[in-house]
């Protein structure tokens, strides 16, 4: 019985792949898996916070963020040892521009602030001025069974404010 016209297409595809004339492809469901996604640890002190399910909300695209209590004594958070304040730009009359800016970023394992998002301000010309003095940030980074581990911070500045 002759094969249908489909299973000829399929024949000679494998005979061109055997022969070198044609590359091998492997199927989607063989390739290989993509990498897993880099933790962040969020500490939760007490109650899961608003602005934990932020944090979630902001960074689990990239990351796995895991929710961490220290029961046990095994975590501890991060701990802040270089924290320069921004200082409020002028207006184009020269007046001091004041106002809240609420920034959530990733502490690395090396103590080190990266990816900040706002995530509230009340004059968006704050912004780029809190995000340049959070790079000047350092940590000594949150520690899991004496590891340094990378984690979510958060901090409200009030700038301008004397």
């Amino acid at each position: 019985m002759p094969c249908p016209s489909d299973w000829r297409v399929l024949l000679s595809a494998v005979a061109m792949v055997a022969c070198g004339l044609m590359p091998f492809r492997p199927p989607q469901a063989l390739a290989q898996a993509p990498p897993e996604k880099p933790v962040v640890y969020d500490h939760i002190a007490g109650a899961v916070t608003d602005m934990d399910r932020l944090a979630h909300q902001t960074y689990e695209a990239e990351f796995k963020v895991v929710d961490i209590r220290n029961q046990d004594g095994a975590y501890s958070p991060p701990t802040l040892k270089l924290a320069p304040q921004p200082k409020a730009p002028g207006d184009i009359s020269g007046k001091p521009i004041t106002g809240n800016v609420v920034v959530l970023f990733i502490v690395t394992a090396e103590g080190k602030v990266e990816k900040p998002v706002i995530v509230s301000s009340t004059d968006q010309r704050l912004n780029r001025r809190v995000i340049e003095t959070l790079g000047e940030w350092a940590f000594e980074p949150a520690q899991l069974n004496g590891k340094s581990v990378a984690s979510i911070g958060g901090q409200e500045f009030n700038v301008g404010a004397p």
